[in-house]
């Protein structure tokens, strides 16, 4: 067993610097190890149990380091102690999550999905203090991303309440919390080779009891007993055992096999049944209060702007997660954590874009590669240079051509990748912008090259489906006089 705990640090080490190496050097290759590595995890759970959650799980992997630390820092004095099986809540999270996310709620597992709180963290505490290395030791290859106030506090909270949950009670995350602990302990349930103690060897020292960071070992009348469905294969309990009568048996351990009792049964079908219906309401409630606020925005011609690959409003706030990759990923730090006030309470914390300091670069697509849920389409290169994600729209009475005709400006016209925009003369001698909405896409970058703060005339307008612009090709071939925006009236907005 000290063999296998050294391998499973070793292991860990490992996987707590290539995921942060992955997201830095190759984001675009994230989605794609997804379902594999899902189901890798869940076939290897099946067959010896819950590896992924030992060397795999960047939180799991924090957790052990934690109470690595505190165990340094308290010369000894620090001990984990024994964890009742919580089922019924364990079991009620997970139906939860799976409930909400079938009704298009992401904003369950949003906070509880480890990977999405691993890339928050990382993209906004970590990634800034690597990027400053890096530069202070002369390699400039990362780029430095925008980071929020309101980043920093969601990424450092929850970094700050894994690591009280592990000072009272070790890993109670992993076994009340986690959907994917709760999952993979239901395939572990029954592993063929499953962690049991022998009790010819067993002298009830009850040292395995305090090393085990998941306190799935109970003293019972018949002896120590390991709780597989739990345990997280952390191997210290090996390790401490002095007659080394804990290891891997192929037979399960009774307790893991052991049915529910009458009442306990009882108790949990009503648990989950409670559970199913009240996270459906809340969900159901919450997609209605959602679609009221896209419903009175898009009236009111205040839609936020999705990242490219959203496709509709709909659909991307169902499945994002709020992970933060595409926010790292974006090469023109344009994207950046919603609040309430974009997607609602159940959107908060998926990005969106904010053209007051950035602009969509039109020669990037690395947002929409990087997603790992499928919340952004991957795009091509040509395709995302068509794709409609907002629209923008021109305001005569701010225009700085319009407040003194004797300046020069256009420099919105200069700008515009897709010729969207171009300056010409009106029946009253000024030479202003006109905007042609079918080849615009909403990227921004008329409002960026404008010199004209803080009332810019130029402003964009998120859609609630993106759908693909016309071609500049296409449209410079045939040229009809019906593409051609009309004359602005005086204060008010023309497409």
């Amino acid at each position: 067993m000290r063999k296998l705990k050294r391998l499973r640090i070793i292991l860990s080490v490992f996987s707590v610097l290539a995921v942060p190496a992955a997201m830095l050097l190759a984001p675009q290759w994230m989605p794609y190890w997804l379902i594999p590595g899902f189901l890798a995890a869940l076939l290897l759970a099946c067959f010896c149990g819950r590896w992924y959650c030992a060397v795999v799980c960047p939180v799991g992997i924090l957790q052990e380091a934690a109470g690595a630390a505190l165990r340094f820092f308290t010369h000894g004095r620090y001990h984990y102690r024994p964890v009742p099986n919580r089922r019924i809540l364990r079991y009620s999270v997970l139906i939860a999550v799976f409930t909400t996310m079938l009704c298009g709620i992401a904003a369950l597992i949003a906070p509880l999905e480890p990977y999405s709180n691993f890339a928050r963290l990382f993209a906004s505490a970590l990634r800034p203090g690597v990027v400053a290395a890096c530069e202070a030791l002369g390699w400039y290859g990362l780029a430095a991303r925008p980071v929020t106030g309101f980043m920093i506090l969601w990424a450092l909270g929850t970094g700050l309440l894994v690591f009280l949950l592990v000072a009272w009670r070790g890993r109670i995350f992993c076994q009340t919390l986690c959907p994917l602990g709760a999952l993979l302990g239901l395939a572990a349930r029954r592993a063929r080779f499953q962690l049991a103690v022998n009790p010819g060897k067993c002298i009830r020292c009850r040292k395995c009891l305090s090393a085990c960071s998941s306190g799935c070992i109970a003293r019972e009348d018949e002896g120590v007993q390991i709780d597989f469905e739990r345990c997280t294969l952390c191997c210290s309990c090996g390790t401490v055992c002095p007659t080394r009568a804990i290891g891997f048996r192929q037979s399960p351990p009774t307790v893991s096999l052991s049915p529910l009792p009458h009442e306990e049964r009882r108790s949990f079908l009503i648990a989950a049944g409670a559970t199913a219906v009240g996270a459906a309401s809340a969900a159901l409630l919450l997609r209605g209060e959602r679609r009221q606020r896209f419903d009175a925005a898009d009236a009111a011609g205040s839609l936020p702007v999705m990242p490219p690959g959203a496709q509709s409003l709909e659909r991307f706030t169902s499945r994002c997660t709020a992970c933060g990759l595409c926010v790292t990923a974006c090469t023109g730090k344009v994207l950046r954590p919603a609040g309430i006030s974009q997607y609602g309470l159940a959107g908060i914390g998926q990005p969106y874009l904010n053209f007051d300091h950035a602009m969509c670069e039109f020669h990037c697509n690395r947002c929409s590669n990087v997603c790992p849920t499928g919340a952004l389409h991957s795009l091509t290169l040509p395709h995302k240079q068509l794709t409609r994600i907002g629209v923008a729209k021109y305001l005569r009475a701010n225009c700085v051509v319009y407040l003194d005709p004797a300046l020069a400006c256009g420099a919105c016209a200069e700008h515009c990748p897709t010729g969207a925009l171009t300056m010409e003369e009106t029946p009253d001698g000024y030479r202003l912008p006109f905007i042609v909405e079918e080849l615009c896409i909403g990227c921004g970058s008329c409002y960026a090259a404008c010199p004209q703060r803080p009332k810019c005339p130029i402003r964009i307008e998120g859609v609630r489906v993106q759908d693909t612009a016309t071609d500049p090709k296409d449209y410079v071939r045939r040229r009809p006089e019906t593409a051609k925006a009309a004359e602005p009236e005086s204060g008010g907005w023309a497409f």
